[in-house]
């Protein structure tokens, strides 16, 4: 009797993950072969057959693109909605939603990357080095990215707030990561660097609740001290946007040949009207100066 024996493999081991094709861009082509009309006929079949096996992975590599963009604006809807309810100051919301932004998508893209067979090690090591170089040549830039950072974070001042910054007075209307944009008395709209802007000396008209404004008067020789208070602090009794609480005063600056030079001071509430009101009351206090001789 005749006996067969068989050998039994198991299924996993018989079989393979499928692949792509060979990539007919990466193969060493010799000179004979360059001119052979067979093998450029050959080399378009399998470059054909190579971009056809990688369709579906381009199409999950731009579904994955489109779920991570779904995913973006969802996340930062919430987040946003979030950080509105807790009050959070709106430079710091700002760089947060960036931050939060550019993480998401960039996870998506490696992701999309790999999917479609590109070398994310080498693909990083090569971003990093034009980094490197993008970095030595935009000092200036990176300075200013710096400097947007600490200044989200150390909030010397908030969006709305009346500031000089390098000579330049108006109200703070944006932060971002490169420049602060200040719109001054004249509605321009002033582009000062980050950098600028933690270098220089800064003043923040806004920081307390109330705001003095001093007024400078040149007193004439022939005119005393207490005559010149007498007839300058009436000016502000009847103003309501000056405060009573500290009073308004009179008090002498300096004294250069024989003639003083005398500062009428007040408080307010109101910083956006701080320079209106100095020369509002630099122009009454000439007036009635000239009548009071």
């Amino acid at each position: 009797m005749l006996s067969a024996s068989f050998n039994y493999l198991p299924l996993a081991a018989t079989t393979t993950a499928p692949s792509l094709p060979p990539n007919p861009m990466t193969e060493r082509f010799s000179i004979q072969q360059i001119f052979n009309p067979a093998f450029w006929q050959q080399t378009f079949q399998d470059a054909a057959r190579w971009a056809i096996a990688l369709i579906p992975q381009i199409v999950v590599a731009i579904l994955l693109l489109i779920l991570f963009y779904i995913a973006n604006r969802i996340i930062r809807r919430i987040v946003g909605g979030a950080m509105r309810r807790a009050h959070i100051d709106s430079g710091v919301s700002y760089l947060l939603m960036a931050i939060l932004r550019w993480t998401i998508l960039g996870v998506g893209l490696v992701m999309a990357l790999n999917q479609v067979g590109i070398q994310i090690a080498a693909l990083l090591a090569g971003v990093s080095i034009i980094g490197l170089a993008i970095g030595l040549a935009a000092q200036d830039t990176l300075s200013n990215f710096i400097a947007g950072v600490v200044i989200l974070w150390d909030r010397p001042f908030r969006i709305g707030d009346w500031v000089t910054v390098d000579d330049q007075y108006g109200r703070v209307e944006r932060v971002s990561l490169r420049s602060t944009r200040i719109l001054n008395l004249d509605g321009d709209m002033v582009v000062v660097p980050n950098s600028a802007v933690v270098s220089n000396r800064l003043t923040n008209h806004s920081a307390n609740s109330v705001l003095r404004v001093n007024v400078p008067i040149g007193l004439p020789a022939s005119m005393s001290v207490d005559h010149a208070r007498s007839v300058l602090l009436p000016l502000t009794k009847s103003d309501n946007r000056i405060e009573m609480d500290p009073p308004p005063s009179v008090v002498v600056d300096s004294i250069a040949g024989g003639a003083a030079n005398i500062i009428l001071r007040f408080w307010i509430k109101d910083e956006s009207q701080e320079r209106s009101m100095y020369h509002e009351y630099l122009e009454k206090a000439k007036n009635v100066m000239d009548q009071a001789k």
